[in-house]
C-alpha cells in the first residue's frame, strides 16, 4: 500500500524541522524522515545570526531558546606573537533586524525546540528511526519515497520531495547531481569540552592565526567551550582525538583534568555546491545542496534560510497559485548568496590557517598597517535571481525595528508578503498583490522613515522570508516591481 502526503522531508534536522515548521504552519502535510531515533546528542553548528533569530521568531521558538544562548560579542584573531591582527566586536543591540547580530548555541536545544514547535500542526508528522533507502520522480511529477522502519517498508507518493539529508544526500544522489568543487579541504580537530565552573576563558571568540598550528576557541553558553585546532603534515589522526592528545592539544588554554570531553571528532572542511538543486518534484536543501567551512558560522544558518525561501514558494505551487517553475528561482537566489558566503569563508580561512611564516608576516604587516587592529565588518550578501529589483537595498532583509514596549515590526507584517508605505498600488499591482495573500501596512513607522528616504521609497514590497522584493518610489515603479512575480502566476490567481 502506497500512503499519501503533500510533502515529504528527507532528513530531520534543522533544515528539514524549520521547512516542516513553514510548511505545517500553512496547512500542509508534511512527513518527515529520519533514521535516527532522536535529535544528535552532541553539539555541531555553534552559530546562527539575526536573520536566523528572526526566523525563530517567526517560528515562535524564541521563549524556549533564549536561555540556552549567549550573545556574540566579538572575535579577536591573534597572531603568533599574540598581537591582534584583526577584531570584530559586536555593535549596539538590537541590530537592523530587531536582534542582536549574533548568537551562540547548543545545537540539541534548538532542533529539539524545532521538533517540539512543529508539534503545533496535526498535518505534521516526525518519522523518527526510519531510514529513507530510495527517492524518485514519477513520469506524472509526484515523489515516491521508500522508508524502511521497524514496521517494514512502507512507500509513500509525495507531491514534492525535499532532501534536508545533509552532506552525502541519497536525494541529491537519486538526481544524479554532481558537487561544484572549490578544491578546499582541510582536517580539523573539533573539542567540546564542558567545565564544571566558568574556566575564566575569553568572551569572544579568538583565532590563533599562529602558522605553526592555527587555532580556535569559541565561547558556548553555559560552561561549554570548544577548541578547534588544524591538523597538521605528520600529525596521526588516528591518535588524534585520544585524551593524552587532547590533553597536549589544549594545554596552552586549560589544564588536564579540568574539563569533560564532552565530544572529539576530527571533520575535513569542505566547500561545495550542488550544480542542480532541483529536479522535478525532488528538491535539495541545507547540507545537501551546499557545505562550507566554519569561519564565518554559516553553515546552519544557509540552511535555514533554504527553509524560508522554499517553503513559501512551495506553498504558491501546492495551491495553484503559481506554476512549478517559480520554484527554479529557489537556486538561483540562494546559490548566489551561498557561494559568495563560501568565497569569503575561504578567504577569512586563508587568513586564519596560513601555515607560510613568511606568507603570515606579510599578512601581519598589511593588517596593521595603519598603527592598529583592521577592523572586521561583515556585510550579509544580497540574493541572486531575477525575481527582485536591483536597488540598493533590495534582496536583502527588510529592518524590523523594535517599539519601546518590545514589539518586533514583523507581527504588523503577517507570514506572507506585505505592502509597507503610503504608495497606492494600480488596479494591475493590487490583482498581484491579492494574488500574492499580501497584506497593506500603510503606516511606517517613524523608525523606518529615515530608511525609506534613504533609499527615496514611497513603498517597500516585502516578501515571506522578509527580503525586500522592491523599494519602489511611486505606481508605475510598483507594476514594474510586481512583474517578475507576476510571470509565475498561474491565469486563474489573478482577479479580472
Amino acid at each position: 500500500m502506497t500512503r499519501e502526503t503533500d510533502i515529504a522531508l528527507i532528513g530531520y534536522g534543522p533544515t528539514g524541522a524549520t521547512l516542516a515548521n513553514l510548511l505545517g504552519a500553512r496547512g500542509w502535510r508534511v512527513d518527515a524522515f529520519d533514521r535516527a531515533p532522536d535529535v544528535y546528542a552532541q553539539p555541531r553548528a555553534v552559530h546562527f545570526d539575526d536573520e536566523i533569530m528572526r526566523l525563530w521568531q517567526q517560528l515562535d521558538i524564541v521563549q524556549p531558546l533564549s536561555p540556552a544562548l549567549t550573545e556574540v560579542r566579538g572575535m579577536d584573531m591573534l597572531n603568533a606573537d599574540g598581537q591582534m591582527i584583526f577584531q570584530y566586536t559586536a555593535p549596539p543591540s538590537p541590530g537592523p533586524l530587531g536582534w542582536p547580530l549574533g548568537f551562540m548555541f547548543y545545537q540539541p536545544d534548538v532542533e529539539r525546540a524545532l521538533r517540539a514547535a512543529a508539534l503545533r500542526y496535526p498535518a505534521v508528522r516526525a518519522h523518527l528511526g526510519v531510514e529513507v533507502t530510495a527517492v524518485e520522480a514519477t513520469p506524472e511529477g509526484n515523489a515516491v519515497v521508500t522508508t524502511l522502519g521497524a514496521g517494514g517498508p512502507e512507500e509513500w507518493r509525495a507531491r514534492v520531495a525535499v532532501g534536508c539529508c545533509g552532506a552525502r544526500s541519497l536525494t541529491r544522489a537519486s538526481m544524479g547531481v554532481s558537487l561544484f568543487d572549490y578544491g578546499a579541504h582541510q582536517p580539523w580537530i573539533v573539542l567540546d569540552l564542558l567545565f564544571p565552573t566558568d574556566p575564566g576563558l575569553p568572551a569572544v571568540t579568538v583565532q590563533y592565526c599562529d602558522p605553526r598550528r592555527p587555532s580556535t576557541y569559541v565561547p558556548m553558553p553555559g560552561l561549554r567551550r570548544r577548541f578547534e585546532i588544524m591538523l597538521m603534515p605528520g600529525d596521526d589522526v588516528a591518535t588524534a582525538t585520544s585524551e593524552a592528545q587532547i590533553a597536549r592539544w589544549l594545554e596552552r588554554w586549560v589544564a588536564p583534568g579540568s574539563y569533560t570531553i564532552e565530544r572529539a571528532a576530527v571533520y575535513t572542511f569542505h566547500c561545495l555546491v550542488a550544480e542542480r538543486w532541483r529536479q522535478g518534484p525532488l528538491v535539495i536543501a541545507g547540507d545537501a545542496a551546499h557545505q562550507m567551512p566554519p569561519f564565518l558560522g554559516q553553515g546552519l544558518c544557509s540552511g535555514a534560510r533554504d527553509a524560508a525561501n522554499l517553503a513559501w514558494k512551495l506553498d504558491m505551487v501546492l495551491r495553484g497559485t503559481a506554476d512549478a517553475s517559480v520554484l527554479d528561482t529557489y537556486q538561483e537566489e540562494r546559490e548566489a548568496h551561498v557561494r559568495t558566503l563560501i568565497e569569503t569563508d575561504m578567504y577569512l580561512g586563508g587568513i586564519i590557517q596560513t601555515t607560510d611564516p613568511a606568507v603570515a608576516r606579510e599578512r601581519d604587516r598589511l593588517a596593521l598597517s595603519n598603527g592598529a587592529p583592521t577592523s572586521l565588518t561583515p556585510e550579509p550578501p544580497p540574493i541572486g535571481g531575477s525575481l527582485c529589483s536591483n536597488g540598493p537595498r533590495d534582496r536583502r532583509p527588510f529592518p524590523q525595528p523594535v517599539a519601546a514596549d518590545g514589539t518586533r515590526f514583523d507581527a504588523s507584517l503577517g507570514d506572507g508578503f506585505a505592502l509597507v508605505g503610503t504608495i497606492a498600488p494600480s488596479m494591475k499591482a493590487t490583482r498581484v498583490l491579492e494574488a500574492l495573500g499580501a497584506r497593506h501596512v500603510p503606516t511606517i513607522p517613524d523608525a523606518l522613515r529615515s530608511w525609506f528616504e534613504e533609499v527615496g521609497a514611497r513603498g517597500v514590497v516585502v516578501r515571506p522570508d522578509r527580503v525586500v522584493l522592491a523599494a519602489v518610489a511611486d505606481t508605475n515603479a510598483l507594476d514594474h516591481a510586481l512583474a517578475p512575480v507576476a510571470h509565475y502566476l498561474k491565469p486563474g490567481a489573478l482577479r479580472s
